[in-house]
């Protein structure tokens, strides 16, 4: 639904592994809709103000 990306390396003797992920975070809005997409990219400056205005339509 949400085109996310990953995939996990084979488990050690132990049954543990490693998961690989996007680094992406989606926000959603407090009818559960996703309304943004955090990428690492993004300063704390653009993320500060896009969850601000986030917040104030809400």
């Amino acid at each position: 639904r949400y085109r996310t990306t990953f995939g996990y390396d084979e488990p050690d003797e132990n049954g543990n592994y490693n998961v690989s992920h996007s680094s992406a975070v989606y926000v959603f809005d407090h009818k559960g809709q996703a309304r943004l997409l955090l990428r690492p990219d993004l300063s704390p400056q653009q993320i500060s103000e896009d969850l601000a205005r986030l917040a104030d339509q809400n």
